[in-house]
């Protein structure tokens, strides 16, 4: 009994986090593997629900390791395709002017390109740079480091023509 639970727990844990994951790339644009993820995912519910469906009269509990199987899946996948890191994201940071050209220096010399813009009061610049989301934190310290009150933004980029991502175009 106990490794049966354990089983509907595992197989809900697994197919949950797959569908976390599906979930984002679908949103992200990977329109070719995201199928592949939701067959494995479909495959592997379908025999948890069987079990949990067959036997819930016999043994309630089937249920609990089902729905904490679900619960702790998403937070599994979440974690996951945080590390992936799939996509690309636009950061952008205001900031005092005198700053500005040593942040943007370093981030050039780092590899990223970067855009600025000077406000029309000139006292302020907007720096903008379309990276890999891999790279967030790092862009994000090295902009903490030279100026702390550095107002940072960063969005989900669906897609990007012409200009230049660090490891993605030359």
């Amino acid at each position: 009994m106990g490794i049966e639970l354990l089983l509907i727990f595992l197989a809900r844990t697994t197919d949950m986090t797959l569908s976390t994951i599906r979930q984002v790339l679908t949103v992200r644009g990977y329109k070719y593997l995201t199928p592949f993820i939701a067959f494995f995912e479909i495959v592997i519910w379908a025999l948890a629900a069987s079990k949990v469906l067959a036997g819930i009269a016999e043994n309630p509990l089937r249920l609990i390791a089902y729905a904490l199987g679900f619960s702790f899946g998403i937070f599994l996948g979440s974690i996951i395709e945080e590390k992936l890191a799939f996509g690309n994201v636009v950061i952008q940071a205001i900031m005092k002017k005198e700053n500005s050209n040593k942040i943007i220096n370093k981030l050039k010399e780092e590899g990223h390109g970067v855009t600025a813009t000077s406000t029309c009061n000139e006292l302020i610049v907007i720096i903008t740079i379309y990276a890999k989301r891999k790279l967030y934190k790092d862009i994000i310290k090295t902009i903490k480091e030279i100026q702390e009150d550095s107002v940072i933004t960063m969005a989900d980029l669906k897609s990007v023509q012409n200009g230049y991502i660090r490891g993605l175009t030359k």
